[in-house]
């Protein structure tokens, strides 16, 4: 019988748990213990077990839901623990929860790097444009023709609902829903996959489902509140030792920015700010990138670390902003983009953020073409609003903190 590499991985992972495990209840006690050899018994079960009951991994860009671990391994365990006062068995508490937290984590880290670079296979109808999709290596589109049977799509198949099918596309799409086989919107499958919102496509009718839900909202702030609350020790430490610094380098320059920003709902707040920069009055028409000028070297450290946004966090306990949000916007600049920018002000149904998803896509903008794509990343985020993404924008900004990238 062949082994194939990922059985090989899986058995040696399982292996060297079993064998830690082992020699740890060879140094603990005396003499052997039945209670550990079942116990590894049963986790070694459970891990096959979840591993023939989890779903075959498609590319990441397709799912929408959560990889299904964590579900099937308590199963898994639940029928074990029961399997075992039933029958009376001897079990060791250690062994089984090692083997869950082991189960778990190895799930999760295998199969994010199994889909990480899967390529995207997906048959297209004649009414599909390819070229739209040569931009992204990570996706391959096969053309549909008149030998194209059903059972011949895996993961699905896109479609351009803009254009009328032809009789060969319209007996697939039958067949494919029938099938249950995924069918994916051009517009919406290139939205994912660039993570932003064509803009040139919006319109008065599809621009009213971005619709981010009340509960989530406000289950947001109180979230954030109660971060910033219980982060309060490290983040007055920070602001009085950056304060000092700031002081220090320049007696006679304030030390905080207060700069006006539209916010919530077109409403106009101050926001605070550590000075980064000499402080000549900041005006409404200029970028963020053409007063770099002004930035001492003090100046780019803070910028660099982020610690010149740690006054925001105020804004965030007064309500007016959020964590995770567009990025706040001069009352100036935000006025001409309303006006010539389609559906701007749409990016105010939802409060500034200190980051975001804009932020961490594309950073600063410094024309009217940058703030037009970043206009896409917030309604991308608005769109798809959900604990999953703020999540991961907050890690994603804590990894850029970290390394120092970026303004």
């Amino acid at each position: 019988m062949r082994f194939s590499k990922i059985s090989l991985m899986h058995g040696l992972a399982i292996a060297i748990v079993i064998v830690v495990v082992q020699v740890w209840g060879g140094i603990v006690y005396a003499e052997p213990q039945i209670s550990i050899t079942n116990s590894s018994i049963g986790v070694v079960a459970c891990f096959y077990i979840s591993l023939l009951l989890i779903p075959p991994p498609i590319p990441s860009i397709l799912k929408r839901k959560r990889y299904p671990v964590i579900a099937v391994l308590l199963g898994c365990y639940c029928v074990h623990i029961a399997a075992i006062a039933f029958m009376r068995i001897d079990y060791s508490r250690p062994v089984l929860l090692t083997g869950f937290g082991f189960t778990f984590a190895w799930f999760i880290i295998f199969r994010f790097f199994q889909t990480k670079n899967m390529e995207l296979i997906l048959y297209r109808f004649s009414t599909v444009d390819s070229l739209r999709f040569a931009p992204f290596s990570s996706i391959k589109l096969i053309d549909t023709t008149d030998a194209t049977q059903v059972n011949d799509i895996k993961l699905g198949v896109v479609s351009d609902f803009h254009q009328p099918l032809n009789q060969n596309d319209s007996r697939l799409l039958a067949e494919c829903s029938l099938h249950d086989i995924p069918i994916y919107h051009a517009d919406l499958l290139i939205e994912r996959l660039s993570k932003q919102v064509n803009t040139e496509n919006l319109n008065p009718i599809s621009i009213t489902l971005f619709s981010p839900s009340p509960t989530y909202i406000k289950v947001k702030y109180v979230l954030e509140s109660l971060f910033v609350i219980v982060a309060a020790p490290i983040s007055l430490f920070l602001a009085a030792v950056t304060a000092f610094v700031i002081k220090f380098n320049s007696p006679e320059e304030p030390i905080l920015y207060k700069q006006k920003r539209i916010g919530y709902r077109g409403k106009t707040f101050t926001m605070y700010k550590f000075r980064t920069m000499s402080s000549d009055e900041e005006t409404d028409e200029s970028f963020a990138t053409s007063e770099l000028h002004r930035v001492d070297t003090l100046g780019h450290f803070l910028r660099k670390s982020r610690l010149d946004e740690v006054p925001q966090l105020f804004n965030v306990l007064k309500g007016e902003m959020a964590l995770i949000g567009p990025r706040p916007e001069q009352p100036g600049l935000a006025k001409t983009f309303q006006d010539s920018i389609p559906f701007y002000s749409y990016r105010h149904t939802i409060k500034p953020g200190i980051t975001g998803w804009a932020q961490i896509e594309q950073g600063y903008t410094d024309s009217n073409e940058a703030t037009s794509k970043k206009l896409g990343f917030d309604l991308y985020y608005i769109k798809n609003l959900n604990i999953n993404l703020d999540i991961y924008i907050l890690l994603k900004t804590i990894k850029i903190v970290l390394f120092r990238k970026g303004m």
